[in-house]
């Protein structure tokens, strides 16, 4: 991998999928599929969102501060709002979160969850921390940034992993990735501006606890070691160049779900033979056109193609009949959007974003069992206020002066009259040049953002530092 673009960790930071249990709320039993929670969030920021599935979406709901929004969330999966850091979302949380925290910590039902070591105050907290404060939290950001004059960094992060040695983590640099590989015992890491040497491959396959990986893939053949990794149940690859970094190794026995964010290819053949593969999510794969080799993956419960603006033959998922989460791509037809519906009833959650070709929503309303309903189109909402049996509905509404535009008001207010059962949430409104209000935030924005937080920041190349 390579270490020349620090935007690298921004990445990671994004999209990083955090597990709070072995995977997602749901058992590693095939079949059990578990469907999304709606979770209230109180947290005194003007904006919430959560990444879901598989932290290849951002919903983001817009409020006034300080009230109450809801999320659709999962076990393991990111919130944040505003100013504060990431933290993932475990069930046992409940559905009503009350959250605090500033730049460098995530509080949740008083337990510090979340520490950004790179931030002002990360270490001097770290220095004070009880055993008790330590083992409560669930994701610590390690090596973008020199620690303060007088701390001693390798032996804080030593006293943390034998409190907590399976914490999430987040590394940047390959000195750190060293330091970390060698006192954590992590269940899943993220990790970037490194380039895998043997000693880290090595290292990485020696984590026999390892369940979730994220890393980039654009260099030559830096895909071989996932063979050594036989309990990788979640994989997610940036920058998946298949003709550098070759196809998946066939056979990951216990790969469950895959994300891929800005890879570079053509047809999904890279994917090779994975016989439990249940979750795909593909974000922004623009050169993708050909999907068919989604034949070879029957067992499929989630499938998101989101942004992905090449794909246009949806044929092969008629041979997909247990998906129970399925994210459309832009390109999606009236006609490919009604066929789809009918041949798969048992669909729970449903995203139409960007989709301008969908011109009748009806055909959702027949799904019986469809509890969450994800939509950025420019279809009426007609057929939406019969739809009673939602739990949670999302609808793009666009912004005029800074106000929302009174007809789009105007549904919200008579979609929570007509649904009082079901969470309206308003997405706030993102225009891109086409004039589209987007779902999907953009990760490059949120990168920008990120960068914006850490700028002043210089790793020195002899440290292992945050």
């Amino acid at each position: 991998m390579s270490s020349r673009r620090p935007v690298v960790l921004l990445l990671l930071l994004v999209v990083f999928p955090l597990m709070g249990a072995p995977c997602w709320g749901r058992s590693s039993e095939r079949g059990a599929w578990r469907p999304p929670k709606v979770v209230s969030v109180e947290a005194g920021e003007a904006w919430m969102m959560a990444m879901s599935p598989l932290y290849g979406l951002l919903f983001q709901s817009g409020v006034k501060k300080g009230d109450v929004t809801h999320l659709l969330v999962r076990d393991g999966e990111l919130i944040t709002g505003g100013e504060i850091p990431w933290f993932p979302y475990r069930s046992a949380d409940g559905r009503s979160l009350k959250v605090a925290g500033d730049k460098a910590h995530v509080t949740l039902a008083g337990k510090t969850v979340t520490l950004w070591l790179g931030e002002e105050g990360g270490w001097e907290w770290l220095k004070k921390a009880t055993p008790e404060q330590m083992a409560s939290l669930r994701l610590v950001m390690v090596g973008a940034k020199e620690p303060p004059e007088g701390v001693d960094a390798e032996a804080l992060l030593k006293r943390l992993a034998g409190e907590n040695p399976a914490v999430g983590l987040i590394v940047s640099g390959a000195d750190a990735l060293a330091v970390v590989l060698r006192l954590f015992d992590p269940h899943w890491l993220g990790f970037g501006d490194v380039t895998l040497e043997k000693g880290h491959s090595a290292a990485l396959v020696a984590e026999k606890q390892l369940r979730t990986l994220l890393t980039e893939a654009d260099e030559k053949d830096n895909l071989a070691f996932l063979a050594g990794l036989p309990g990788l149940e979640t994989l997610f690859l940036t920058k998946w160049d298949v003709e550098k970094a070759g196809p998946l190794p066939d056979g990951l026995a216990n790969l469950r779900s895959l994300v891929v964010f800005a890879g570079k290819m053509k047809d999904l053949s890279c994917l090779g033979k994975q016989p439990g593969l249940e979750e795909l999510t593909l974000t922004a794969e623009k050169s993708l056109t050909d999907i068919s080799a989604l034949a070879n993956h029957p067992h499929l419960k989630t499938l998101c193609l989101r942004s992905c603006e090449g794909v246009t033959d949806l044929a092969v998922l008629e041979k997909l009949k247990g998906l129970k989460w399925l994210a459309l791509p832009p390109a999606t037809t009236q006609k490919q959007f009604a066929d789809i519906v009918r041949s798969h009833p048992d669909l729970v959650v449903l995203e139409a974003t960007k989709c301008e070709k969908i011109t009748d929503l009806g055909p959702a309303g027949d799904l019986k069992h469809l509890k969450a309903l994800i939509l950025a189109t420019k279809a009426p909402p007609d057929p939406l206020y019969q739809m009673k049996g939602l739990e949670y509905l999302a609808v793009a509404v666009e912004k005029k002066d800074g106000k929302v535009k009174p007809e789009h008001q105007e549904m919200v207010v008579r979609l929570q009259k007509e649904l009082p059962d079901t969470a309206v949430v308003r997405l706030a409104p993102l225009c891109l040049g086409s004039g589209w209000i987007l779902l999907l935030v953009p990760l490059a924005a949120l990168a920008w953002w990120l960068a914006a937080r850490r700028r002043r920041r210089r790793p020195r190349p002899d440290a292992c530092h945050a």
